[in-house]
């Protein structure tokens, strides 16, 4: 086995571990999206939800179709899915940064100062 195919198939590998802990993180934050009142009111968590979501997908076929030959994907439909890859995990990590540094969810502030338990209404008050 040439040198080539042996870091292709390390990097297909690696690329599937890393679609298995972004499922892992995904369940976990689908948790969040769900029990956190502050993240399920804005529309930046539903987005990032979104976003995080095709990313997903788009990990896992991209991961799918380098399997058999690592090499050959690249220049097929495997640049294209890497690109789009790369494009949502900018928008979903904008979004996410969002929900963060713009309406502090996940700071653990008191209850008091976390805008995030507000709804968008009451803070115009």
């Amino acid at each position: 086995m040439d040198r080539s195919r042996v870091l292709g198939t390390r990097f297909a590998l690696a690329r599937g571990r890393g679609t298995i802990l972004g499922i892992l993180a995904g369940i976990i934050g689908t948790i969040e999206l769900l029990v956190i009142r502050g993240i399920r009111h804005r529309a930046a968590g539903w987005s990032h939800f979104v976003m995080a979501v095709m990313l997903l997908a788009v990990a896992f076929i991209n991961w799918l179709t380098r399997l058999e030959d690592p090499l050959a994907a690249i220049h097929g439909s495997g640049l294209y899915l890497s690109l789009l890859g790369a494009a949502l995990v900018a928008v979903a990590g904008w979004l996410g940064g969002e929900l963060v540094f713009e309406h502090n969810v996940g700071l653990g502030k008191d209850q008091n100062e976390d805008k995030a338990d507000k709804h968008d209404g009451d803070e115009d008050q």
